[in-house]
């Protein structure tokens, strides 16, 4: 899949959903562009993947994205870094599933290290990141958390719950963080 043109897709929707003996891939050299709007449960359910190339996303357009709901939970065997920078998710406002515990990098048991640092977030509509990493066990570090601007944020409700090892979120003064956020709300 590495070497498709997605430069079109507006829809990556359900893409690899429930693929759950899929143990690799390979999308960090698409070129996704500006006409993306979902990755709506993109990987959801891939239980075996254990790779996605070199896994940084960074180059990926996500300013029209509106959904990344559940788009790499449970992928239980994906280890190593994700690299997720500089995603504009400006008009993003499904980060998890409405009514469930179900966050964008949910359950993803042996990812180690995953960086969101650079994310513009959207300042118009409100929306949810309720259990955004729930029960990421082996995570280690969260990179660039300190710049996000969450004041159309109306939940964080358990986004780091079960993160054991969880050493590091590039938050400095976390206590600060969480004053912002709840002075907005």
């Amino acid at each position: 899949v590495g070497g498709w043109d997605v430069s079109s897709i507006t829809d990556f929707g359900n893409m690899f959903k429930s693929c759950t003996v899929l143990s690799a891939l390979d999308f960090s050299n698409w070129n996704v562009t500006s006409s993306a709007t979902s990755f709506y449960h993109f990987c959801y359910l891939c239980y075996a993947l254990t790779t996605v190339g070199d896994g940084d996303l960074s180059g990926w357009n996500m300013t029209n994205v509106t959904s990344i709901e559940n788009m790499f939970m449970s992928c239980r065997a994906l280890s190593g870094s994700l690299n997720c920078s500089g995603w504009n998710l400006g008009k993003c406002t499904g980060f998890s599933y409405v009514n469930s515990f179900n966050g964008a990098f949910a359950d993803m048991q042996n990812l180690t290290s995953l960086n969101l640092s650079g994310w513009t977030l959207n300042t118009t509509s409100t929306y949810s990141m309720r259990e955004l990493c729930n029960g990421d066990i082996e995570l280690t570090t969260v990179g660039g958390l300190s710049g996000w601007n969450l004041s159309k944020c109306s939940s964080l409700q358990a986004a780091f719950y079960n993160c054991k090892k969880l050493t590091s979120t590039g938050l400095g003064d976390i206590f600060s963080w969480f004053k912002t956020i709840l002075m907005n709300n």
